[in-house]
């Protein structure tokens, strides 16, 4: 199993991905700034919002749904990280996984227990995918595999994840400008330039340490298309 990092990878601007890819890209490279930073993630995706607003250069806004991984799995964090560590082998620990592995599982785990609405399939490919781009060669495999053996007992995590949900409504003053800060947001999501990720930064990677052994053989991730998905 190779540990060589490849800091050099990054996401093409120019491959043909849907709004969601994109926003799981952006919520990837948020978490995984906010963990280097030791930051709000919710912080990090509202300055991005603003400085793209701005027209400051080389600053890209992050669409609503990107916004909603960010929040949902910041909100989570203790949960999915529980799972996270629950499937990797007994002789490493979730702080010894690499950051960029951490972050795309965050986000895939995320929409798996708690949005039900995203199919499985296209969860665990588009994280197959964002790994291969982001992350070190051995890391898709173990993804795919760790992510096809929780989406096998997917309404039972659902169950065991489930949380009171609150009743409070929403201010119509919030309400509205909410509104009009995803409208601005939803005309970056249309924009390509939208998944470009430099991991270039990163200084070498960990092993993840799971073993190969104890892993199914991993299936070929189905090719989803984003027309399943609601926009």
């Amino acid at each position: 199993m190779s540990n060589t990092p490849n800091p050099s990878k990054r996401v093409d601007p120019k491959r043909r991905h849907g709004a969601r890819y994109r926003a799981r890209l952006r919520a990837v490279e948020v978490l995984y700034e906010a963990e280097l930073r030791d930051v709000d993630p919710v912080r990090i995706a509202d300055d991005r919002r603003e400085l793209a607003q701005a027209n400051v250069e080389g600053i890209s806004s992050v669409a609503p749904y990107g916004k909603e991984i960010v929040k949902g799995a910041a909100e989570e964090l203790d949960r999915i990280d529980e799972l996270i560590a629950a499937h990797l082998n007994t002789d490493w620990e979730l702080d010894r996984i690499s950051a960029v592995d951490r972050a795309v599982l965050r986000v895939a785990i995320w929409e798996l227990i708690f949005n039900p609405e995203v199919p499985k399939e296209t969860a665990i490919t588009d994280a197959v995918e964002l790994a291969s781009e982001l992350s070190q060669a051995d890391s898709p495999k173990y993804i795919n595999a760790m992510l096809d053996r929780l989406a096998s007992r997917i309404e039972e995590v659902r169950a065991e994840s489930a949380t009171p949900t609150g009743t409070d409504e929403v201010p119509e003053g919030e309400a509205e400008e909410a509104g009009a800060v995803d409208a601005v947001d939803d005309a970056f999501a249309t924009d390509e330039a939208q998944g470009v990720v430099d991991f270039g930064a990163m200084q070498g990677a960990e092993d993840h340490g799971t073993d190969e052994a104890a892993l199914p053989e991993p299936t070929e991730p189905a090719q989803s298309p984003e027309s399943n998905e609601a926009p």
